[in-house]
């Protein structure tokens, strides 16, 4: 175990850390217990082999135990991680008024020596807190190691709790193991600083999926800006939700093209040094439609004249139907949608095919309104038929509702 402090004698303030394995024998320091002038019930703790258990568990996940220390000695404990969450480690404590020594410090390390978090900041107050998170498994063993006093007998908190953010699904922090995600409900969960969560899901429809994710942070929470991304099984790219948060609150909000029971991952990440709560929605039904997936020629969705249907069009989607006649004469395809206010980018298109893939007819005005109707007008040949109709032009993540006529004579 390291010798993270060592000092030439009582009153004497070492610092720098000096990682070889052990802790070095203090001067006058027989045995290394703490001398009578500051007394502490813990002694010999002195190494990782005398460490002091903290009693965590999965039903008491947070353990604390009141200690004191001087130049004399470093303080070690040990505890077992009860789940697979985050564990916080806190020393708190206050110096007198006339010690301008004592600076306390801490050092997390697994069963190899391995550190894996620290905390010592220099103290500017009588009072100080020294926090460490670190991302534990179920049934990981690690040491922590107090150090940093000086020549007046100070006493300390140390605190391990396991329970700071859970979260159901952990451990779910890789992209082959992730928990899975039902559709249609919002699930709260919790993420932070080296915290990845990924889900599974499966989309019911042949329809656009829209995944929300909303969460709050404290105005003292400066670096959480949580990310959301979304990869089919080959571990591909297909969406991503990335906006630089600018309050306290924020959403992130991405949709994509999906198929019948076909399944996806999704990432969550980005906290910052505190634990966040966020919800997460998978909403496949957002903007379904009787037709889908009618998104070429080939599977082009019947349009009986003189019959309006009401259909959707969102960002990445195109709607065909198939329009048949039997005689000449002129003909119309009519589509009428309206929009919020906010939606800026969508401005729905209509095109006419002959059965050749010729084009026929076309209708495409600029939007100035939240309201619009396009009408595409041909003469209609028997033997040109039957017509294929495109519609498209949904902008933005917006999902337009829109109703479709034909028409002859």
């Amino acid at each position: 175990m390291a010798a993270l402090f060592a000092a030439a004698g009582c009153g004497d303030d070492a610092s720098g850390p000096a990682d070889d394995g052990g802790t070095e024998d203090v001067a006058g320091d027989e045995g290394g217990e703490v001398g009578p002038t500051c007394p502490d019930p813990l002694e010999p703790n002195d190494d990782t082999a005398t460490a002091t258990a903290l009693a965590v568990s999965a039903a008491t996940p947070r353990a604390t135990q009141s200690a004191t220390i001087d130049s004399t000695s470093a303080d070690f404990f040990s505890f077992v991680v009860p789940l697979d969450d985050p564990t916080e480690v806190t020393v708190s404590y206050t110096a007198g008024a006339s010690d301008t020594e004592t600076d306390l410090r801490f050092f997390v390390r697994d069963v190899a020596g391995t550190s894996v978090a620290e905390a010592w900041n220099e103290r500017t107050e009588a009072s100080e807190t020294e926090r460490a998170w670190l991302n534990a498994s179920t049934g990981t063993e690690y040491s922590v190691e107090v150090t940093g006093g000086g020549a007046a007998c100070a006493g300390y908190d140390i605190v391990v709790d396991a329970a700071i953010c859970t979260d159901a699904d952990e451990d779910n922090d890789a992209q082959d193991d992730p928990a899975p995600l039902a559709t249609g409900t919002a699930v709260e969960r919790t993420t932070w600083q080296d915290d990845a969560d990924y889900f599974r899901f499966a989309t019911p429809l042949d329809d656009p999926v829209r995944v929300t994710l909303s969460y709050t942070v404290p105005a003292t929470d400066t670096d959480s800006d949580l990310r959301l991304f979304a990869y089919d099984l080959a571990g591909t790219s297909v969406a991503e939700a990335w906006n630089e948060r600018t309050g306290t609150t924020e959403t992130e909000e991405t949709w994509w093209q999906a198929d019948t029971a076909t399944e996806y991952v999704l990432l969550v990440e980005g906290a910052g040094a505190s634990c966040v709560e966020y919800s997460l929605l998978v909403d496949p039904a957002a903007c379904t439609d009787p037709d889908e997936d009618n998104d070429d020629t080939a599977s082009a969705a019947d349009l009986p004249v003189g019959t309006p249907l009401e259909r959707t069009n969102w960002q990445e989607d195109l709607d065909y139907y198939r329009v048949s006649t039997t005689s000449a004469g002129p003909m119309s395809v009519t589509v009428s949608y309206t929009v919020d206010a906010a939606d800026t980018g969508s401005d729905l298109r209509v095109f006419v095919y002959d059965a050749a893939g010729g084009d026929v007819a076309q209708a495409w005005n600029t939007r100035t309104g939240t309201s619009e109707t396009e009408t595409a007008t041909w003469d209609a040949v028997a033997s040109a038929g039957p017509y294929v109709v495109l519609v498209e032009g949904a902008g933005g993540v917006a999902c337009v509702t829109y109703t479709i006529e034909a028409a002859s004579g």
